[in-house]
Order: C-alpha cells, then structure tokens, then sequence
C-alpha cells in the first residue's frame, strides 16, 4: 500500500494564537501547530509533547528563529512535519534530536552555513522538501 502524505504549509489566516508557558500554539483540528517561544529558552531544550492538553503535531515556520541561547532542541515523538526556518538563526545549536514520527521537513529547517556538531539521524520514512 502506498501512502501519501501532504506536507503543504497551512494557511494560518484568521487563527487564534495560544500560549502555555514558553511557547506559543494555534489549533487546527484539536492539534497543537507551534509558533513560536519566549526568548527565554536556552542550553538543552525539550519540546513539550502537549500543550493546553492538545497534541503538537507540528513545528511551524521560525517558530524558534533566533534562539541563540540554545544549544539542543529534542522534538517530541508527536511531531510529524517541521516547517521552514523552524530553527533558523539559533547561532549556538549544535545538535538537534529529531523524533522517529517525523514524516515531513523543510530543507531549511536551520540555516544554510550553520553547523551542527553531530549528524542527525533522520526517520526512515522521512519526506523532505
């Protein structure tokens, strides 16, 4: 069986903005699509799997954009798509820890000239773009 799977950016339009804690969400279709963060993050940071009760299914584009004082994001398990730019401009991240969940990325995810110090290990049935 084949699966095909969109990875097509939503639209956000007229949605509300949430936040819970650090970070800031929309819904769409009771799932949590993140936005953006304080700037208060910083050194090892996990992503949080839930937030207003809602799933996180997707880290939207430059929702961590210039996010120098982080060095590590862990993306949860529930995240299936990470959207361009999503770790832009985070001028001291060397690693990211990418979840097996991953369906979707963006080949921009972090700058062209950024260098991460260790290799990601990328989901077998990832489908960038």
């Amino acid at each position: 069986a084949i699966t095909f799977v969109s990875c097509l950016p939503i639209s956000a339009g007229m949605l509300t903005s949430f936040q819970d804690g650090e970070y800031f969400y929309q819904l769409i279709n009771n799932q949590a699509y993140i936005t953006g963060a304080l700037y208060t993050l910083s050194g090892v940071v996990t992503i949080p799997d839930k937030l207003g009760g809602y799933t996180v299914v997707s880290i939207e584009k430059n929702a961590f954009n210039g996010h120098d004082d982080v060095t590590h994001f862990t993306v949860p398990e529930t995240v299936t798509t990470i959207e361009n730019g999503a770790f832009y401009s985070c001028s001291n991240l060397k690693t990211i820890s990418l979840p097996n969940s991953l369906i979707c990325f963006y080949h921009r995810m972090t700058q062209p000239y950024q260098t991460l110090t260790e290799h990601l290990s990328l989901p077998h049935r990832l489908f960038g773009l």
